[in-house]
């Protein structure tokens, strides 16, 4: 469906699934509702008229995500720096959802980080 083209960060995750609201009620214990990715990346494909059925693993560009000898997952601050990018080429037509993770532990335990997406056209 994509082929990577260009990769400045060369490691990402697919370990990991999409955040959602009752990962926040059992990890954390929230009560209220949390802004989380499955609902996002949801939201953003039934806006141009999808069903997206439940969450799909997701594809966690710049994520470092490691397995620890018992099984265990855990997570690193990603190697990117702001600027860092990864380019895909579509190999069909597709739509693509998109999340910058509202987790208070991803992104460096920093939250919700500026994201930015750019649609190139070859001619």
């Amino acid at each position: 469906m994509l082929t990577i083209v260009a990769d400045d960060a060369g490691r990402h995750d697919f370990l990991y699934a999409s955040c959602t609201d009752e990962m926040y009620r059992l990890q954390y214990g929230t009560t209220d509702y949390h802004p989380n990715c499955a609902d996002s990346l949801s939201n953003a494909l039934r806006g141009i008229g999808l069903d997206p059925g439940p969450p799909p693993t997701a594809f966690n560009i710049f994520m470092c995500a490691d397995v620890a000898a018992d099984g265990g997952l855990s997570f690193r601050v990603p190697a990117t720096r702001a600027g860092n990018a990864i380019t895909f080429r579509a190999e069909m037509d597709l739509a693509v959802a998109i999340s910058s993770c509202p987790a208070s532990t991803c992104n460096a335990g920093g939250g919700q980080q500026p994201l930015a997406f750019e649609i190139l056209h070859e001619i």
